[in-house]
């Protein structure tokens, strides 16, 4: 609680505010709180955070309201309140990158569960992984091991385009699709050899992340697919389209997959904008209007 509160102070400073000024504070958080328990699940790589009543423990430590809600669920809230989601009630947002994430959205709303858990599909099985039983710790399952950062990272390298890390890797894989200079003959016959690796490992992982959405779709039926996260925002509109042409084939429904239109930090977008809805939830639910 009390480095919460420096990391408040601090904010609210750079603002020119101080902290009795806050109406409420949002905490996006790769867990979830198990709204039964007030216990924090799906984070064992977050130690502390495991209090009982953390929301209540927070709250006492801030002296302001709190509320705790998955970070995946508030990019969704900023793809509905300025994203690809805004004139839509119904769709998923598949978040890859170190982790792997969704949030449902159903009527307007996130559904989070019964234990604050839906949407972890990073634990789900999947097909050409190894079953993994008691996923208790982070990163691990099925999904997790075949699109995960690691694995495509590790895909991309097998591909011939390595990287310290897997926005590197896959930002050499799209530049790679670009067309080829017009001369001379031989950078072109270079170019045209890599960009064929390219479009291969641009489609193993696409396939990758179509077989993980038409489990998704099978179930829910969505409007829509938005994909976000490191993995999809390097991949850029190439990886996007393959996504969407391998997941048409393996589906009946044939949901749009569209990119996150959510400039900078989706998490904090999304944070803030719940916020602001409690904010004037509270103000409006308490005002008066008196007919003369």
């Amino acid at each position: 609680a009390a480095r919460a509160a420096a990391a408040v102070d601090g904010a609210a400073a750079a603002a020119g505010l101080t902290r009795d000024r806050l109406n409420r504070v949002v905490v996006g958080i790769p867990g979830a709180v198990n709204p039964a328990t007030g216990r924090l699940g799906y984070a064992a790589h977050l130690p502390g955070w495991h209090v009982p009543g953390i929301t209540a423990h927070l709250a006492a430590g801030l002296g302001v309201p709190v509320e705790i809600e998955n970070d995946v669920n508030l990019g969704a809230l900023a793809e509905t309140a300025s994203g690809q989601a805004a004139d839509v009630r119904d769709f998923a947002l598949l978040w890859v990158g170190d982790g792997i994430g969704m949030a449902v959205v159903l009527d307007g709303r996130p559904h989070r569960g019964a234990t604050g858990g839906a949407g972890e599909i990073g634990y789900m099985p999947a097909v050409g992984a190894p079953l993994v039983r008691g996923p208790r710790l982070a990163h691990t399952g099925g999904v997790q091991t075949r699109i995960g950062s690691s694995a495509v990272l590790a895909l991309l390298r097998r591909h011939g385009f390595p990287g310290r890390d897997v926005r590197t890797a896959l930002t050499r894989a799209t530049r790679a699709l670009e067309p080829a200079p017009s001369s001379p003959a031989a950078a072109r016959g270079a170019g045209s050899g890599k960009a064929e690796a390219a479009l291969a490992a641009l489609g193993e992982l696409a396939e990758r992340l179509a077989a993980t959405l038409a489990n998704v779709v099978g179930i829910l039926d969505p409007e829509l697919i938005v994909l976000t996260g490191e993995v999809p925002r390097a991949g850029g509109e190439a990886l996007r389209a393959l996504v969407e042409r391998e997941l048409h084939s393996m589906t009946i429904p044939r949901p749009p997959v569209r990119l996150s239109a959510v400039a900078g930090n989706v998490v904090l977008a999304g944070a803030l904008d719940q916020a602001l809805r409690g904010c004037r939830e509270e103000v409006f639910s308490s005002t008066r209007v008196t007919a003369t």
